[in-house]
């Protein structure tokens, strides 16, 4: 896209165009400030990152995070006086990542604006080509050497990224700003972009028929007139109904079976929740019945689906995001059956095998230890970084299914696979170097697990069983 200088090489002239853009009255708050200019890492942020409603958005904010870090990182080095034609190599790499990788998210965004015929475009647009024109700014001073003003930058780079997050995204990206195109889906396939899948195989698939069976009480009678009297017609409605309230009523008592038993917290939101949701439909079901008539069946309808898929993004997706209960779980495993009910299968018998394997591995760590605590860290380090080579020859081996069968909307994907290998390579330096404790293993191993389930039934679910059943329906249906 097109992107008009916004900026000299004056500084005083950006921080003018920045505080009018990106500084409304209620992020002028301390704490946030303090919290954005001492982060190290993603997790230091979590207390002040709002997730959008698309999830696709929400993992380009997690990479844009982390290279801003990096870059804070890099401008720490420069201040203390760590320069040298190495750091000047490295830090425009970073720069140009950063630049490309950002270019291509506001990208993404602007296509789901439009797509979803989304408010406030051309003020993204604005603040997409203030971000675009500072880094390019930023990349061309670098290579210069003219290196003065990173240091105001380390103040301002992770609030270029966070304002925009939790001030413009989160205005544009409200559920409320989707109802349109919800209410006028077709099919599941419609939904891929803005239903959040919290990780659980059975309570995602669970999701999915229900939504399914909400769309198919949506488009019922769409080509007819709402107030016209029909016996067949309100028969119909009636039976779809009765359906409905059977599957969620299934599913109800599974996710409150599930939150008791691993002791999950939200028990009394979500069983309120449900309860309540159940209530509605059937006195909004009573009063249909009553006049004989479909004259309700509109707000039936708007009701039904745009409080289920609200309910599923932010009471469900809060519940049971692994990240919110399956630590403690994944740390006192002692054998791959206590947790493989977690992992999803995406049917691609070398992938699933893999997903296996490594939990397998990740296992062991522990079992070495409380089999011989004295000996156990020489046979620690050679098996991780085994795990290690084994997680990266995995990915690429994703990699070459991805190319192979023209799986579409990879970026993510791929640029997951670099942050797990990254964070994998960094603690396997650990390893080697004596950094890592023996009674920080089953720490460790419950961080490393998290992380590959969560790619696992999350991102891989999404592009090798989503991606690719569309991909196949598509060929079909040709």
């Amino acid at each position: 896209m097109e992107h008009r200088p916004l900026l000299d090489n004056n500084t005083d002239s950006f921080d003018k165009e920045y505080e009018k853009n990106f500084l409304p009255d209620d992020i002028e708050d301390r704490w946030v400030r303090w919290v954005l200019q001492t982060s190290k890492t993603p997790a230091d942020i979590s207390s002040v990152l709002k997730l959008c409603m698309v999830e696709s958005v929400n993992n380009d904010h997690r990479q844009l995070i982390t290279y801003a870090l990096e870059l804070n990182n890099m401008i720490d080095n420069i201040r203390n006086g760590a320069i040298d034609i190495e750091v000047i190599k490295n830090g425009s790499r970073l720069i140009e990542n950063f630049l490309n990788y950002t270019h291509e998210h506001f990208s993404r965004e602007e296509q789901l604006i439009q797509k979803f015929n989304l408010p406030f475009y051309d003020k993204q647009i604005e603040q997409h080509q203030l971000i675009i024109e500072k880094l390019e700014n930023l990349l061309t001073n670098f290579k210069s050497g003219r290196l003065a003003f990173t240091q105001k930058l380390k103040l301002m780079l992770l609030e270029w990224v966070i304002i925009h997050v939790i001030s413009t995204d989160m205005e544009t990206f409200k559920l409320e700003h989707f109802n349109y195109f919800i209410l006028n889906a077709h099919s599941w396939s419609d939904f891929n972009d803005i239903i959040r899948r919290v990780g659980i195989s059975e309570i995602d698939d669970q999701h999915q028929v229900i939504t399914k069976q909400s769309l198919k009480i949506l488009q019922m009678n769409k080509d007819r007139a709402i107030t016209i009297d029909s016996l067949d017609l309100l028969d119909s409605f009636v039976n779809e109904v009765a359906l409905l309230k059977k599957l969620l009523h299934e599913h109800f008592i599974y996710e409150e079976k599930l939150i008791k038993n691993y002791n999950i917290p939200n028990l009394e939101k979500q069983s309120n929740n449900h309860k309540q949701f159940l209530t509605t439909i059937n006195s909004l079901e009573v009063a249909i019945k009553e006049s004989n008539k479909l004259e309700g069946i509109e707000k039936f309808r708007q009701f039904i689906i745009t409080w289920w898929i609200n309910h599923i993004n932010n009471v469900d997706y809060a519940t049971f995001s692994i990240a919110s209960w399956a630590p403690r779980i994944l740390e006192s495993a002692q054998n791959i059956e206590e947790i493989k009910w977690i992992l999803k299968i995406t049917g691609i018998p070398e992938i699933d095998t893999d997903h296996l394997y490594f939990v397998e591995n990740c296992i062991k760590l522990t079992q070495l230890i409380q089999a011989d605590p004295e000996t156990a860290l020489s046979k620690i380090v050679p098996l991780f970084q085994e795990m290690v080579e084994y997680a990266i020859a995995h990915f690429a081996r994703e990699e070459v299914i991805m190319k192979k069968e023209n799986i579409p909307n990879v970026h993510n994907h791929i640029q997951e696979h670099q942050r797990i290998s990254k964070f994998l390579l960094k603690k396997n330096s650990e390893f080697e170097s004596g950094f890592i404790a023996l009674a920080s293993i089953h720490h460790l191993k419950a961080v490393i697990l998290e992380q590959w389930f969560n790619h696992t039934n999350i991102v891989d679910y999404r592009t090798f069983v989503e991606e690719r059943y569309a991909i196949n329906n598509e060929e079909i249906t040709k």
